[in-house]
C-alpha cells in the first residue's frame, strides 16, 4: 500500500513541477495511469489471497492427516495410511 502512495506522489510531483516550468502535464501512457496500477494492484491481492487460502487449506489437511496417524498408532496400535 505504501509504495501505491509514493507512485501516485511521485506522479502528482512531477505533473505540479512540469505546470510551474510552464510545460505541458505530463499524463502517463494507457496501462501506466493511477486507474491501471490500482486495477492491477487488485488482481495482485485477489490472486495472493486465493493463493494463501489454498496453501492454508493444504497445510491443513497435511495436519490432520498427521494427527490422525498419530491418534490411530495410539489407539490400534498400527500406523493409519491415507489412501488416495
Amino acid at each position: 500500500m505504501l509504495e501505491r502512495s509514493e507512485v501516485e506522489f511521485l506522479l502528482n510531483t512531477i505533473q505540479i513541477r512540469q505546470l510551474a516550468s510552464g510545460h505541458n502535464r505530463f499524463y502517463p501512457p494507457e496501462g501506466f495511469r493511477t486507474i491501471d496500477v490500482d486495477e492491477r494492484w487488485r488482481e495482485l491481492t485477489s490472486v495472493e489471497r486465493t493463493l494463501y487460502l489454498a496453501h492454508l487449506t493444504e497445510l491443513t489437511k497435511q495436519a490432520n492427516l498427521k494427527y490422525a496417524g498419530r491418534w490411530n498408532t495410539f489407539h490400534f496400535g498400527h500406523r493409519w495410511t491415507a489412501r488416495a
